[in-house]
C-alpha cells in the first residue's frame, strides 16, 4: 500500500507533466513561431542560345543541387519528350557550325529527325563538357581530328563530376524543368551505356508517375564486372579470381585514382554503388531493354529482363535483341540498327497498351 503522502506526490507529478505537455504541444517541444515550412524547389527552363538553323537550341535548367544544360528539339505543339541520357567520356554531345547551329552526335542522331512529328528531343548534358565549335572553312578532315581530341581532353569539372549520384541529380532536375512546359504532355527516358544506369537511378529516385516509360540501349543487369566474366570467361576460376580482385581494389582505391581512363569515383559509383537490377526494384515504369547480341552485355540484359518481370509481372516490358549487334547495335556487315531499334521503342513506349514480350531485330 502506498502513503497518502506518496499518493499526494504522484498525482502531484503527473497532474504537472500533463499540464507541461499540453502547454508545449503533443511533442512537449515549444512549437517555435520562427521556424519556416520547408519548401519544394521550383524548377524552371531558361533560353541559353536560340536556334540559329538546324533543330537544335540550349537552355539551362535549374532547380536542383546545379544548373544543368539541356539540349532541345521542339516546337510548340503538345507532345510527349524524349530525354537522352548518353553514356561515359568526355566526348561533346554536340557540334556547334560557324553559323552557330547545333549538331547531335550521338547514337540516337539518325532516329532523331524522323520521329521529330511525334516526340520532342531533350539531351542532358554532362557537367564540364561543352559543345564542339568548329570555325568556318574547316575540312570535314579537320573536324573529324578535332572531334577526336575533345574525346580525349577532358575537364577537371568532367572528372570530378563523372558520376552517377550527380548525373542522376541533373537528369532528375531537366525532367522537372521540362514537366513546366506547355508543350510537354508527358516524359518518356532513353539511355545509352553508362546512361542506361542513369535511367535506372532516376527510376529509383522518382515518382512513377513523373516518366511514362524508359529505355534501356545496352548495359542493363547486374553489376558490371559480372557481365564481362559471363561473356568471356564464365567457368574461368582464375579469371573470376582476377574479377574479385579488381572489385577489392576499387572499393578500397582513393576517389582520385585513374582507372582505365577514368577516376575510381566514377567506377565506385556507377559498378558497385547500386546496379540496375536494383534501382528498377520498387519502380512500375514500364521497361524497354535493346541489345546487341555481341555485345559483353547481353547476357546481363538477358538476366536483367528475368529479373524484372520476377520483380513485378504486372510491369510492361519489352526486350529486343539485335542479332549480330555490338554495344552501338553494328553489325559486322556494316549494318547500324540503331534507328530501327530506336523507331521499335518509341512505338513501344506511345502505345497506351504496352505488351510484354521479346523480339530480334535481324
Amino acid at each position: 500500500m502506498l502513503s497518502s503522502q506518496l499518493l499526494l506526490f504522484v498525482r502531484t507529478t503527473i497532474g504537472v507533466l500533463i499540464l507541461g505537455a499540453t502547454a508545449c504541444g503533443r511533442t512537449g517541444v515549444p512549437p517555435n513561431p520562427t521556424t519556416a515550412p520547408i519548401s519544394e524547389p521550383t524548377y524552371e527552363l531558361a533560353l541559353v542560345t536560340a536556334k540559329s538553323s538546324g533543330q537544335w537550341a540550349r537552355y539551362r535548367a535549374d532547380g536542383g543541387p546545379r544548373a544543368v544544360d539541356v539540349y532541345l528539339a521542339h516546337d510548340l505543339r503538345p507532345k510527349p519528350v524524349v530525354v537522352l541520357l548518353h553514356g561515359s567520356s568526355c566526348t561533346p554531345e554536340f557540334t556547334v557550325d560557324a553559323d552557330g547551329s547545333f549538331h547531335e552526335t550521338s547514337l540516337f542522331q539518325d532516329a532523331i529527325a524522323s520521329s521529330l512529328t511525334l516526340v520532342h528531343f531533350a539531351v542532358v548534358e554532362r557537367q564540364g563538357v561543352e559543345p564542339l565549335a568548329f570555325t568556318a572553312g574547316l575540312t570535314q578532315e579537320e573536324k573529324r581530328k578535332a572531334f577526336e581530341r575533345a574525346e580525349q581532353e577532358c575537364t577537371a569539372e568532367y572528372f570530378q563530376t563523372a558520376t552517377k549520384p550527380i548525373r542522376v541529380e541533373d537528369a532528375i532536375a531537366a525532367i522537372r524543368s521540362l514537366r513546366q512546359q506547355p508543350w510537354v504532355t508527358e516524359v518518356i527516358l532513353a539511355g545509352h551505356s553508362e546512361g542506361t544506369q542513369v535511367v535506372t537511378g532516376v527510376l529509383r529516385d522518382v515518382e512513377a508517375r513523373e516518366i511514362s516509360a524508359a529505355g534501356l540501349f545496352a548495359s542493363a543487369g547486374p553489376i558490371r564486372f559480372f557481365c564481362g566474366y559471363a561473356a568471356r570467361n564464365a567457368g574461368d576460376r582464375e579469371a573470376y579470381e582476377r574479377t574479385f580482385d579488381r572489385i577489392r581494389m576499387l572499393q578500397q582505391a582513393d576517389d582520385d585514382v585513374i582507372w582505365e581512363g577514368l577516376p575510381a569515383r566514377r567506377w565506385k559509383t556507377f559498378w558497385l554503388g547500386s546496379t540496375p537490377i536494383e534501382d528498377v526494384r520498387d519502380s512500375s515504369v514500364p521497361l524497354f531493354v535493346g541489345h546487341g547480341s555481341r555485345d559483353d552485355t547481353t547476357l546481363c540484359a538477358d538476366l536483367f529482363t528475368l529479373e524484372a518481370i520476377r520483380q513485378q509481372p504486372e510491369r510492361p516490358i519489352r526486350y529486343v535483341v539485335v542479332e549480330n549487334g555490338d554495344h552501338s547495335f553494328a553489325t559486322p556487315d556494316g549494318r547500324w540498327l540503331v534507328s530501327e531499334l530506336f523507331k521499335d521503342f518509341l512505338q513501344w513506349a506511345l502505345d497506351a497498351n504496352r505488351q510484354t514480350g521479346l523480339a530480334s531485330l535481324k
